[in-house]
């Protein structure tokens, strides 16, 4: 697409990411109507109250986005680089409401040929595909891990038996998160819950506080936090588990390139 949004057209985002409620603020400042998407109760709350922005909180079936998105202008697909399936059930919606969908993608710092363990000076001791490459990855060498993916992978690492009580999940502060961490076998003084951003001292300070060896976490990009945990990583002498994005070579649109689509 390369001409700007009609000011009065109704922007939808599925707002998965920070970049998402950056858009969404700044949406909002511009006068602008915008529909935004967000799966939990939390997300909701981290964009309530900006003005003109109507939110809808929770997950919906084909049937039901599709429905939503009828009267859009356009689909922003803000979505987090691991929601593979998210992302595509809003490109498939669109496409069913006859709304063009613009990817918005978080770019990595990664090399996108790269998958070998000798990246960002030796701090990454493995790149895997998935939550349970890393469990079994850790179950087979010593050491605490801070697991800092989310709750959605906790499940991989509680099926692998001794493996819970050598992790500390770093996950929202939840009340549901917090209880399914303990049903999943996950000491309660192991559990920590903080919402991010997290600067690198922070991030030194909980990897030695927990003995941590490794770090397990994902190819969050720049406004995730990638780049302070490898400084963080190399500072307090541990090394990395990385979980690689399920579509390494994503195409999309930077913020800055969606900001400019929108004239914003």
């Amino acid at each position: 697409m390369t001409e700007r949004v009609a000011p009065d057209g109704l922007i939808a985002v599925f707002a998965g990411t920070s970049e998402g409620r950056v858009l969404c603020e700044r949406l909002s400042e511009a006068g602008r109507r915008a529909k935004a998407f967000v799966a939990t109760e939390y997300g909701g709350e981290l964009i309530d109250g900006l003005p003109g922005i109507d939110i809808n909180v929770g997950r919906l079936d084909a049937a039901a986005m599709t429905e939503a998105l009828v009267d859009a202008a356009l689909v922003i697909d803000a979505t987090h680089p691991y929601a593979a399936e998210a992302s595509a059930n809003v490109r498939s919606a669109s496409r069913a409401a006859g709304v063009e969908c613009v990817r918005l993608v978080r770019p990595s710092l990664l090399d996108p040929d790269g998958e070998d363990a000798d990246q960002h000076d030796g701090v990454v001791a493995s790149v895997v595909p998935d939550a349970a490459a890393a469990a079994a990855f850790l179950a087979g060498v010593e050491g605490d891990a801070l697991l800092t993916t989310g709750s959605k992978d906790l499940p991989a690492y509680a099926h692998v038996p001794g493996l819970a009580q050598r992790c500390w999940p770093r996950v929202l502060p939840d009340a549901d998160t917090v209880r399914r961490c303990h049903e999943l076998g996950f000491p309660e003084s192991q559990v920590i819950c903080m919402q991010g951003p997290f600067e690198k001292d922070l991030n030194v300070a909980l990897l030695r506080h927990c003995k941590a060896r490794w770090l397990v976490t994902k190819d969050t990009g720049k406004a995730g936090g990638f780049s302070e945990k490898v400084e963080a990583v190399r500072e307090a002498g541990a090394r990395i588990v990385l979980i690689r994005r399920p579509v390494a070579d994503e195409q999309g649109r930077s913020l800055d390139e969606v900001l400019a689509l929108l004239g914003l």
